[in-house]
């Protein structure tokens, strides 16, 4: 049984690990990360903590430490003194779901447990998704759900639904060979298998030996010429032998920039299904599931209010429910609404250029740089009239101020660009798809 020692400190690790853009290298270093000793004291927070090896004890120590005590600081008061010892780890994740590819290119994951069936909440938003998906995994390969395309904001259950459909899968039909990955793990492993030169294998592993494809954030893929072709044709043999597939994505195949019509019919060609924001009664029913899950007790008022915080995104609901959690187990006890306000606020966040800029350019596949750069390549200098739009738009500043936020001198490209915008909304549908888009992503996040 799970000491409370230990519970503080998986759910510290959660909530770390948020903060982190790139969470997956600091998963990979924290994850074997143990707790021997939480304790607080007069003077402050003690923990000691097991690494499972000197490597990993050496990098904790130049890259964590510092980042650990300012992390815990901002909401416990006191200092706080972390010992590392090197010991063997305890298994991190609980109960996990390993499949191994049966091919010599082998690969491993692993589903999470709490991502099932029976704990997904349906609601208005969702219920369509919900019953594709469990549909699936009783009548797999019937053309009418294959391709099953699964689209919508990010954080709402997609990866949820992902998980559950490959445990439930794996329930009924345990030998059953199937794979589970985002489009950049199969990005990825295609430009290995090109550097390694053993394209062969990697084309056998998911032509031959997959029965069920399940992959993630599918828009990844728009990055490379060469993989959307050995997408095109993984997809085209696996759908000849009747082998499901499963996409997600955060937006509709035919609002993805750069990817090939060809892929884009192929996706549209099976069932879509979108998920779209939670009204209140299901960011309620989510709630009170998840305050049950985490042993919380949580006032109606707090649920009311967390709830109308929370409107975009479930991970967010969670990382304000595990920071309470984490706060009550190092002694704050049943948190008062007050305390539960300023929690959110710190979740709240404030419209700004920067923001704009950055949705901005992860909607075109760009980077900020490339965003704000002098380019004259027709795609970014599209996505920087767009951004210029927005920024005009939702924050109306002054033609010279948005200017200046582009490096640029003078205000008169400004104008031009909010003029060509205004034409490409009435002239291209699939431009006006993705402002529409942007512009919705912004007033959920912001308004």
């Amino acid at each position: 049984m799970e000491t409370k020692e230990q519970s503080f400190w998986h759910d510290f690790k959660s909530c770390f690990l948020k903060q982190k853009e790139n969470s997956q290298l600091y998963k990979y270093w924290l994850e074997p990360i143990d707790s021997l000793k939480i304790k607080r004291t007069s003077s402050g927070l003690e923990m000691v903590l097991q690494a499972p090896s000197d490597l990993h004890k050496k990098w904790l120590e130049e890259n964590l430490l510092k980042d650990f005590r300012s992390y815990i600081q901002k909401f416990y008061k006191g200092g706080c003194q972390i010992q590392l010892k090197v010991g063997p780890s305890l298994p991190f994740q609980k109960n996990p779901i390993i499949k191994k590819s049966p091919s010599n290119y082998t690969q491993n994951f692993f589903f999470n447990p709490d991502y099932v069936f029976e704990n997904f909440i349906v609601g208005k938003n969702n219920h369509l998704a919900y019953g594709a998906s469990l549909s699936v995994t009783k009548s797999s390969g019937i053309q009418n759900f294959n391709p099953l395309f699964i689209y919508g904001p990010s954080g709402l259950g997609k990866t949820h639904l992902l998980n559950a459909i490959g445990q439930k899968t794996l329930q009924h039909q345990p030998k059953k060979k199937l794979i589970y990955l985002s489009a950049e793990r199969f990005l990825n492993e295609y430009i290995s298998s090109l550097q390694n030169k053993n394209i062969d294998q990697f084309r056998k592993k998911f032509r031959k030996n997959c029965q069920l494809l399940l992959i993630d954030d599918i828009q990844i893929i728009a990055k490379g010429r060469g993989v959307q072709e050995e997408f095109f044709h993984t997809f085209n043999d696996l759908y000849s032998q009747k082998t499901q597939i499963v996409v997600c994505c955060d937006q509709a195949p035919g609002s993805i920039p750069h990817l090939e019509d060809r892929i884009k019919t192929r996706l549209e060609g099976g069932l879509m299904v979108d998920i779209s924001y939670p009204d209140r009664e299901t960011r309620l029913a989510i709630l009170k599931n998840k305050v049950r899950l985490k042993d919380l007790f949580l006032s109606q008022q707090s649920l009311e209010q967390i709830s109308h915080t929370c409107k975009k995104s479930i991970r967010e609901m969670e990382g304000v429910l595990n920071k309470i959690k984490m706060m009550a187990e190092l002694g704050e006890g049943q948190l008062s609404f007050n305390k539960i306000e300023k929690i959110l606020k710190t979740f709240q966040k404030e419209l700004n250029v920067g923001e704009i800029q950055e949705r901005t350019a992860k909607a075109f596949n760009l980077s900020l740089e490339e965003l704000k750069s002098p380019s004259r390549k027709k795609h970014i200098v599209k996505a920087r009239q767009t951004a210029m739009y927005l920024i005009r738009k939702n924050l109306k500043k002054s033609l010279n101020d948005i200017s200046l936020s582009f490096r640029k001198k003078d205000h008169t490209t400004v104008l031009s660009s909010l003029r060509k915008v205004e034409k490409m909304k009435v002239e291209d549908p699939e431009f006006k798809r993705l402002l529409e888009d942007l512009q919705r992503d912004i007033h959920t996040n912001y308004w």
